[in-house]
């Protein structure tokens, strides 16, 4: 038995992961524009006051666009799959991602193991943990919907 829609799945990460980085990168080169500070300059993580002002938007961005990918996932007939292998796969993939962009290489966005993991606390822990959960609520948000229009349909 399937617990997955593994080409979906994918589809909806990618979608979800490039319009969530989008989307901050493009809220934080807005609050250091409004702040006067170069997004470019090289300070740690914990004197980036811009990226400290967006850091803790960061969490809600990404439960919205993740549940938003999640509902799209469940749309359809894949409410016959449970939510945490989505939420488990998507998570393990993030992670991998995150570290593969902003850890390994360098260049200007790029941060040390310290910066990435234990300067951005907790705010990188309660997004990864929104990627997770997301899973859940759009899976509930497809099904509360199905439920509202099965409810709404008078009897004959």
């Amino acid at each position: 038995m399937r617990v997955l829609d593994p080409l979906r799945a994918l589809l909806t990460l990618v979608v979800a992961y490039v319009a969530v980085s989008t989307l901050g990168f493009g809220i934080y080169l807005g609050v250091a524009a409004v702040m006067g500070q170069s997004p470019w300059d090289e300070v740690a993580v914990r004197d980036n006051i811009a990226y400290q002002r967006v850091a803790v938007i960061l969490p809600i961005l990404n439960l919205a666009v993740w549940t938003c990918a999640a509902r799209w996932y469940f749309s359809g007939r894949r409410l016959r799959y449970p939510a945490w292998p989505l939420g488990l796969a998507w998570l393990i993939v993030a992670l991998l991602l995150d570290y593969l962009a902003f850890v390994v290489p360098t260049h200007p966005l790029s941060l040390d193991h310290t910066s990435f993991y234990l300067e951005q606390g907790p705010w990188i822990y309660l997004t990864y943990l929104a990627v997770a959960v997301s899973a859940f609520l759009g899976r509930w948000w497809v099904t509360a919907g199905a439920r509202h229009r099965v409810d709404a349909v008078p009897d004959q």
